[in-house]
C-alpha cells in the first residue's frame, strides 16, 4: 500500500509524522499495523473511517482470543519499524485500567487511541535524536541507577541468613578453643609462624591430649586460656561469624578443622547444645578489680560487696544501692539496669548466675568475674520472641554487626552459578609477583604501565571477559594501601572485591533481561520523559519563545482576554490605628497633589528615617481579587480603618474603570497557556 495519511485514527500528529496503515495477517488472520514515518504527501486511498473500523475489529478480536492461541508475546503494531507487543498495551492498560468494565470494547479502543497516539510522539522524539543528549541519558541513569538498588539487593539471601540465625538462637552451645593470634593482613613469615603453632595443638589433640590442657598451654586467648579455652555458653550473633558457624556445625565431643578468623586461627571443641534459655534483665551492683591486680584487691573487693550484700538483705532499696555503691556507674544511674541479654554476651560466671534466678526481684550472692565482685537482681525474664516478631530487629542486628558481607558471599556465589563464572587462577599469581611492598608504599607513583604485557584473562562471566588489564585498572582506582599490609594479603582482598564487583555490575548491566517488570518500568521511564522533553521543545517553551505566534494568536483570540470592571485604588498599610489616622487625614492632600508614599511616611512619622511606618501599594482590581477592597467596599471614596494582620489599613478607591481590552502584556500568561494549549492540539 503506497498511500500515506497526516492523521490516523483521528489523532493530531506532528508535522513530520506521516501514518500508513497496512494490514496484513499474522499467524493465521491476527493483524499487524506497521506505523512508519515519511517526509512526502500522496493520495489518500482507504478512508480513515474504513481504516478505523477495521482496524479496531482486528485489536478487539485480538484481546478475546484464548490464551492458548496466544503461544507468543505477538506484536500488535509497528512504529516506525520498531514493534509494540500485545503484552506492551496490555500492562500498561490493565496498569491503568484497574476497574471492573476493564475489558470493555469501547474503553479498549479509547486508550487504544491515546496509546498510538503517545507511541507516535515518542518516536518523533526519537527521530528528533532527543534520546542521545546528555541531559537525557544522564536522567535516564539516574532513575535507572535509583530503581535498580531494589534489584540487586539479594532480599533472598537476606531473608535465609536471618531466619538461619534465629533457628540458631533456638539453641545454647557451649565451646572452648585453642587461639593463635595472627591479623588478617599479617606479613607471610608470620601467618607460616601461627599456623605451625596452631598445627603443634593439632597434633597434641589427634594424640590423645586433653583439649584443656593443650589450651592452658598453647592458647593466646588470656580471658580463657586459664580455664582450657572455655567460652562458657553462647548462641547466634554473639560471637565473630565464622567461629559461631564452626561451633553451631559441630556435634557434641568434636573438635573443629583450624578455622581462620581476622583476629587469627582457631581450633574449637563443642562440649553441649540445648534449648535456649532466652533473655534476661537484670541489675547489678558492682565491686570492680583493675585487670592485673593482686589477691589483695580481690579481698578487698569481696568485703565490701559482702557489706552491700548484707545491708540488702536487710531491707535496703537495691536501686539505691546500686546508685551509691556500685563501680558500674553507668548502670548506677539506672538502679544498676542492664539491657536484656542472651547467652553468650556476658563472660560466664556472671551469665550463668544471672540465667539462675527465677523469679523477678530475686538477688544472687555476691559472685567474682574477671572484672571483680557482682551482686544480680533479677527483673525480667523472657523466651525467644517468634521469626516474625524479630524479623526487622534481627537484620538491623546482622547489618550493624557488619555481617552483610556474609550475604553478599552468599550473593556473589549464587551469581557465580548462574552467570556461568568461569576462573583462571594462573592470571592471578602474576599479581602476587608484581605487586610489592614498594606498591603499598607509593601506589600514587605506579601507573598502567608497571602491569604492561599481562593480558591473560582472569575470569569470564557469561560471554564477558575481564583481564589482568581490568584488576590492574581497579587496584590503581580503587585499593586503599597501608604501609603494614603485606602484598599477598592487599592483592587477595582487592581480587575479592574486583570478582564481586563485576558480578555486581554484570547483573546490573542485564537486569532488563533477568527482570520483565524492571524492564517494563524502564521503557516507560524512557518514554515519560521523552515525551516530556518534545511537549517541551514544541509546546511549553515554543509557546514562552515563539514572539511572533503568540502575539498572532493573541491578535486572533483578543475579545478572549477582556478585563471586567474594575476599581483605580490604592491601599495604605500603617503599623498601628495612631500612624492610620494621621495617614488618614493626609490622603487626599496626598491624592490630589500626587505625592509620593515617602512624603506622607515624613509627615506621619518624621522620627522614622526607614520611612517605613506607612506603605501604599496601588492596583487596579476587579471584583473578588483582593480581600481588602472586598472589606472596603466598592463605592468610591476613602474606606474606614480595617484591622489587617498585626496592621491597620484604608483603601481610597478613585474611580470605576469599565471593561476594556487587555494588552499583551496584561495577558500574557492567560496567552501563554492557550497558546500552548493550541500546539498541543495542532500537534
Amino acid at each position: 500500500m503506497n498511500s500515506t495519511m497526516h492523521a490516523l485514527y483521528g489523532l493530531p500528529l506532528p508535522a513530520l509524522l506521516r501514518v500508513i496503515p497496512m494490514m496484513f495477517p499474522l499467524q493465521g488472520n491476527l493483524p499487524i499495523i506497521a506505523v512508519n514515518t515519511k517526509h512526502s504527501f500522496h493520495t489518500v486511498i482507504f478512508s480513515k473511517r474504513f481504516l478505523m473500523v477495521k482496524f479496531y475489529q482486528c485489536v478487539l478480536a485480538f484481546f478475546l482470543l484464548p490464551c492458548a492461541i496466544q503461544a507468543q508475546d505477538e506484536i500488535l503494531m509497528r512504529i516506525h519499524g520498531k514493534p509494540v507487543t500485545k503484552s506492551e498495551f496490555e500492562r500498561i492498560y490493565h496498569k491503568n485500567n484497574a476497574q471492573e468494565n476493564a475489558s470493555d470494547p469501547a474503553q479498549i479502543r479509547d486508550y487504544l487511541t491515546l496509546f498510538v497516539n503517545f507511541k507516535l510522539k515518542v518516536t518523533e522524539a526519537e527521530q528528533l535524536g532527543l534520546d542521545t543528549l546528555a541531559s537525557f541519558r544522564q536522567e535516564l541513569q539516574g532513575y535507572r541507577d535509583q530503581l535498580a538498588r531494589s534489584y540487586l539487593k539479594d532480599t533472598i539471601a537476606e531473608e535465609e541468613f536471618a531466619r538461619q540465625e534465629y533457628e540458631r538462637m533456638k539453641w545454647e552451645v557451649k565451646a572452648a578453643h585453642i587461639f593463635v593470634r595472627c591479623p588478617i593482613d599479617a606479613a607471610p613469615e608470620d601467618t607460616l609462624k601461627a599456623w605451625n603453632k596452631l598445627a603443634e595443638a593439632s597434633r597434641r589433640l589427634k594424640k590423645g591430649e586433653p583439649f584443656e590442657k593443650v589450651a592452658r598451654e598453647l592458647s593466646e586467648d588470656p580471658s580463657t586460656a586459664p580455664n582450657g579455652g572455655s567460652l562458657g555458653y553462647f548462641t547466634a550473633l554473639s560471637m565473630i561469624y565464622p567461629f559461631e558457624n564452626a561451633a553451631y556445625s559441630l556435634q557434641p565431643g568434636q573438635i573443629s578443622a583450624p578455622l581462620r578468623s581476622s583476629a587469627g586461627y582457631h581450633l574449637i571443641k563443642l562440649y553441649e547444645r540445648r534449648p535456649s534459655r532466652g533473655e534476661v534483665r537484670v541489675a547489678h551492683i558492682m565491686k570492680a578489680v583493675p585487670r592485673g591486680s593482686g589477691d589483695s584487691a580481690f579481698v578487698k573487693a569481696e568485703k565490701e560487696i559482702a557489706a552491700i550484700y548484707d545491708s540488702l538483705l536487710a531491707g535496703k532499696d537495691f536501686s539505691e544501692m546500686a546508685s551509691r555503691y556500685s563501680d558500674d556507674k553507668y548502670s548506677g544511674m539506672q538502679g544498676g539496669a542492664l539491657p536484656w541479654f542472651a547467652a553468650g554476651r556476658m563472660v560466664p560466671e556472671f551469665q550463668e548466675a544471672a540465667f539462675a534466678l527465677q523469679n523477678p526481684g530475686e538477688i544472687s550472692r555476691p559472685i567474682r568475674t574477671p572484672y571483680g565482685y557482682h551482686i544480680i537482681k533479677l527483673l525480667e525474664k523472657r523466651t525467644l520472641a517468634p521469626y516474625e516478631e524479630l524479623r526487622s530487629a534481627l537484620k538491623n542486628q546482622i547489618s550493624q554487626m557488619g555481617l552483610s558481607s556474609v550475604v553478599q558471599e552468599a550473593t556473589s556465589r549464587k551469581l557465580k552459578a548462574e552467570y556461568g563464572f568461569t576462573e583462571y587462577p594462573e592470571a592471578l599469581k602474576a599479581f602476587y609477583q608484581v605487586i610489592d611492598s614498594s606498591f603499598l608504599k607509593n601506589k600514587e607513583k605506579w601507573g598502567i604501565d608497571h602491569f604492561k604485557g599481562m593480558n591473560s584473562i582472569m575470569f569470564t562471566i557469561a560471554d564477558e571477559r575481564y583481564t589482568q588489564q581490568d584488576f590492574a585498572r581497579f587496584i590503581l582506582d580503587r585499593g586503599q594501601t597501608r604501609k603494614r599490609y603485606n602484598p599477598y594479603y592487599f592483592v587477595t582482598s582487592l581480587y575479592k572485591d574486583f570478582t564481586e564487583n563485576m558480578l555486581q555490575q554484570y547483573q546490573k548491566n542485564h537486569l532488563e533481561e533477568k527482570y520483565p517488570e524492571f524492564r517494563y518500568l524502564m521503557q516507560e521511564y524512557h518514554d515519560g520523559i521523552l515525551l516530556f522533553d518534545l511537549t517541551d521543545k514544541v509546546v511549553w517553551s515554543k509557546a514562552a519563545t515563539d514572539t511572533a505566534g503568540l502575539e498572532a494568536f493573541y491578535k486572533k483570540n483578543m475579545k478572549k482576554y477582556q478585563w471586567g470592571e474594575r476599581l483605580d485604588a490604592a491601599i495604605y498599610t500603617c503599623k498601628d490605628s495612631t500612624t492610620a489616622l494621621k495617614a488618614i487625614k493626609l490622603a487626599p492632600q496626598r491624592e490630589k497633589k500626587r505625592l509620593s508614599a515617602e512624603w506622607l511616611a515624613a509627615k506621619v512619622c518624621p522620627e522614622d528615617t526607614a520611612r517605613s511606618c506607612v506603605k501604599i501599594e496601588e492596583l487596579k482590581v476587579e471584583k473578588g481579587d483582593n480581600p481588602v477592597v472586598e472589606k472596603a467596599g466598592w463605592s468610591t471614596g476613602i474606606s474606614g480603618l480595617i484591622p489587617d494582620n498585626g496592621k491597620v489599613v484604608f483603601v481610597v478607591k478613585r474611580k470605576m474603570i469599565p471593561p476594556s481590552q487587555k494588552t499583551l502584556q496584561e495577558a500574557r500568561g492567560l496567552v501563554i497557556a492557550d497558546y500552548q494549549d493550541e500546539l498541543e492540539k495542532r500537534w
